[in-house]
């Protein structure tokens, strides 16, 4: 979106604005970028879209069959896929971090070290973002 789009000043429940939010943060988006995305797509899709539900086979490990919609279970691989990325992200950045230790250059951090702090300094924003959103949330429930 360009500065020049036109603005809307618009009321909503704080308990809305902080769903908006969370959803923001989770998807690494600003607020008006997660806002316009719902509402192009409240126009793009269905009216009322058909309840999908798909179930999820019993594995030979005894876990017992689940049926659940198609929305939630894409929601909840989605979640389940980025926390794998991120614990793989995790573990390479402990193997690049222990092969500097073993390997330690005389001309002191280089332009990958610099580059690795990058991911730390994210994950510390991000965790602040949510503290944030936490805060907020109990200030909500409180009030």
């Amino acid at each position: 979106m360009a500065r020049e789009d036109p603005q809307i000043n618009i009321r909503m429940p704080a308990s809305l604005k902080l769903r908006l939010e969370e959803a923001a943060l989770e998807l690494g988006r600003s607020v008006t970028a997660e806002i316009v995305a719902r509402l192009e797509q409240s126009f793009v899709g269905p009216k009322h879209p058909p309840q999908i539900i798909i179930r999820l086979e019993a594995l030979k490990t005894g876990t017992p069959s689940v049926d659940m919609p198609l929305g939630q279970f894409f929601q909840a691989m989605s979640g389940t896929m980025r926390e794998l990325t991120e614990a793989k992200k995790a573990e390479e950045r402990a193997a690049r971090r222990a092969e500097r230790e073993a390997n330690p250059r005389q001309n002191g951090p280089g332009l990958s070290e610099t580059l690795d702090s990058a991911p730390d300094d994210a994950e510390a924003a991000e965790r602040a973002a949510k503290d944030v959103l936490a805060r907020r949330k109990r200030k909500l429930d409180l009030g």
